[in-house]
């Protein structure tokens, strides 16, 4: 299914690629429970988000490059708590993306972020 205009709209040609929407893009994560004694109750994970451009004007033309980010996480759980550390676009890359939806405008992408979660069980 392609998003584009089905009619003409804002002096855009019909058929235009939507501003924002990259015609593909998908996430793959994988995570890993340790189950020997030593390790038990530690995971790992890692994910790759990928987009390719996505259009900045109605006019379609202009648009963002193609781009990834690799996501990771380790994380330690037991039957009282759970605590994880999370480092989204772990390798730094650089992207940008659409900015607003009347078009014309691109602004960074998210820069590498680490978070941290802790939960306890009553």
């Amino acid at each position: 299914m392609d998003a584009e205009l089905v009619e003409p709209a804002a002096g855009a040609p019909a058929g235009s690629k939507l501003i924002g929407v990259p015609e593909h893009s998908g996430r793959f994560w994988v995570n890993y429970l340790f189950d020997a004694d030593v390790l038990k109750g530690w995971s790992v994970g890692a994910g790759i988000y990928a987009a390719s451009g996505a259009p900045v004007d109605l006019a379609n033309q202009f648009a963002t490059g193609d781009y990834f980010t690799v996501d990771a996480k380790i994380a330690y759980e037991n039957q009282h708590m759970k605590a994880a550390v999370h480092v989204k676009n772990l390798t730094g890359e650089d992207y940008f993306v659409p900015y607003s939806f009347f078009g014309g405008r691109v602004a960074p992408g998210d820069d590498r972020a680490v978070f941290g979660s802790l939960a306890y069980k009553f």
